[in-house]
């Protein structure tokens, strides 16, 4: 049997100074080479993760599609799986003209969709190129309602973007805890870390031990709280068995994020037995069982009386938690989302097939 040919495109993947970006799109495309080589040949395109000046990125997109169609453009593809939408569509729209056989399939990963909705031209211009959509993956259920409402597509599933099973785990029955909570993301406000800092003030315990692993505008206001001598460690750049590291020496997960399309370090940190305390926002709510692998808190006060209700845990109830998050969120993870993801490639290559017969 003639393997079907299939492309990864992103723009977004890990790099010596982003280990963690894209890194989800890393293990999807070694997970299906490793597992499914007899059934498809993949090719990946992506872009690493660099800051630059809007001339800058202007320069860097204008030769990532070059070098996208010196590599791609004469190879012909049974399906192009996109992750994130904009602006890497512009280019696999352009292939496709020449291509109309093959099938795309779009993963919306949060931003790429929600500021299409921010003016009536960009909403134009996203709802334009979305025409070439087969088939879209939303990483999270309130953002499928949003690629519904701002792109006007409907042929969709939602499976989150999937945690690596064979990284994040428990590496001892009983890991050393140095740190009662950890927070991992970036210090932005979206991700609720101000409210983090608000509520480590109020509780004014110098005692508990918080770590930080991330980079961004609120890393000022960290040192701060280090300079009053709060216990505070601060990390940047951890590749995924550092962080399974870090997990493992936590009591708590943090993260009450004002809006997560999914937030994957959330069931990262329940694969390592690590309970969590997030928001209700977002792909968040539907990681946690509530009082069973862990609590909900977005609001500064609710992050206080988080920390307070979990301080006060007892051995057992703690290890109850920590029983829970380890028989949990299995749907979540990279072998069941892959599972997934071949189910729709296999119904579109049979459409395909259909079609053309």
């Amino acid at each position: 049997m003639e393997r079907k040919k299939i492309l990864l495109v992103s723009n977004m993947y890990p790099s010596k100074t982003k280990p963690y970006a894209g890194v989800f799109v890393k293990n999807q495309y070694e997970y299906f080479t490793e597992n499914y080589m007899e059934e498809y040949s993949l090719d990946i395109f992506y872009m690493k993760r660099t800051f630059n000046s809007i001339l800058g990125s202007v320069l860097k997109y204008f030769k990532a599609s070059l070098s996208f169609f010196r590599q791609h453009f004469f190879k012909t593809y049974d399906i192009i799986h996109l992750h994130f939408f904009f602006p890497l569509i512009v280019v696999v729209y352009t292939y496709m003209i020449f291509h109309p056989k093959t099938k795309l399939v779009v993963t919306f990963h949060g931003s790429d969709v929600t500021k299409s909705g921010r003016t009536k031209l960009l909403r134009v211009m996203f709802r334009f190129f979305a025409r070439k959509i087969d088939y879209y993956i939303s990483v999270g259920k309130e953002l499928s309602e949003k690629i519904e409402e701002n792109l006007k597509i409907k042929e969709g599933k939602v499976i989150c973007a999937g945690v690596d099973q064979r990284v994040f785990f428990p590496i001892s029955n009983e890991p050393t805890k140095k740190y009662d909570y950890i927070f991992v993301g970036s210090f932005f406000y979206g991700k609720g870390i101000d409210m983090i800092i608000e509520a480590i003030k109020i509780i004014g315990d110098k005692e508990i031990k918080f770590c930080f692993v991330g980079s961004g505008p609120f890393y000022v206001d960290l040192l701060k709280l280090k300079e009053e001598e709060y216990d505070i460690s601060i990390f940047e750049n951890k590749t995924q068995m550092e962080l399974r590291q870090l997990y493992n020496e936590a009591k708590f997960l943090l993260l009450p994020s004002r809006w997560e399309a999914f937030g994957l370090v959330a069931t990262e940190a329940v694969f390592c037995g690590t309970p969590i305390i997030v928001s209700t926002n977002g792909g968040l709510k539907d990681q946690l069982i509530k009082n069973k692998t862990g609590f909900f808190a977005s609001t500064t006060d609710q992050i206080v009386d988080a920390i307070s209700q979990t301080l006060k845990l007892n051995k057992e109830q703690y290890q109850e938690l920590v029983k829970n998050c380890l028989s949990s969120n299995q749907e979540y993870s990279l072998l069941s989302v892959c599972n997934e993801i071949e189910n729709v490639y296999k119904d579109l290559l049979s459409s395909r097939v259909e079609k053309s017969s």
